[in-house]
């Protein structure tokens, strides 16, 4: 129970549900109150990596004795991370600087490239190519439901107003997925990654490497 308090706080925090003030010493603070066991943590992160490298910087304080690479070292045992783009798809036939890294390219660079522990990608290919149909939402939903109605309104938004039908890539979804059903997904022999300022990445496979992305197995779409 407590390993899933210290999934459930770490992500929600990385959601923004946190006050600002826990910007830069939150996720140590939530490591510790979490009483997780040494290197029990999965942290999940999507959306920029402002945090993370927020806390890779940070020094000893009241919360810990250890800097923010050293607590993260001791207690994560890997990150999930929606980031970067590491293969071609239908709707993603070119490689790009993918937005959670563009948008904060050294705070990528310093999570990415000097991560103590091992980091699972799942990159913009991932997302794009496994959709949550709006199907399902009509299926699940009545008409009045506002989970609908939201949805509807919104696929509305995103087809400026022709249609209100759209299918929606499960991008961040997939980091959380992994976490709790690894067996769903083929990874990639371990990659170095790097970072350039543009927000691009790029990766060369590395025996020595810690990190690696997913993939979608043969037949994994259905």
């Amino acid at each position: 129970m407590k390993k899933l308090i210290s999934f459930l706080l770490i992500f929600t925090l990385l959601l923004g549900a946190a006050p600002a003030a826990f910007a830069e010493s939150g996720v140590a603070e939530i490591i510790i109150a979490a009483e997780s066991e040494d290197g029990s943590v999965v942290y999940v992160s999507v959306g920029f990596s402002t945090n993370v490298s927020r806390l890779f910087d940070s020094l000893p304080d009241e919360i810990s004795p250890l800097t923010g690479r050293e607590l993260v070292y001791k207690k994560v045992k890997y990150f999930s991370v929606m980031a970067a783009q590491f293969a071609t798809a239908p709707d993603a036939d070119k490689i790009r600087p993918e937005y959670n890294v563009k948008i904060d390219p050294a705070a990528a660079k310093n999570f990415f490239e000097t991560s103590p522990v091992p980091i699972i990608f799942s990159g913009f290919e991932i997302g794009v190519s496994l959709k949550f149909s709006h199907d399902t939402v009509d299926r699940l939903f009545s008409p009045e439901n506002p989970a609908r109605v939201s949805y509807d309104l919104y696929a509305l938004a995103v087809n400026r107003n022709k249609c209100k039908r759209h299918d929606r890539p499960t991008w961040d979804l997939t980091s959380a997925l992994y976490v709790f059903q690894p067996d769903l997904w083929d990874l990639s022999e371990p990659v170095d990654i790097s970072v350039a300022e543009s927000g691009l990445v790029s990766f060369k496979n590395s025996p020595e490497a810690k990190h690696r992305y997913l993939i979608i197995p043969e037949g994994g779409k259905d």
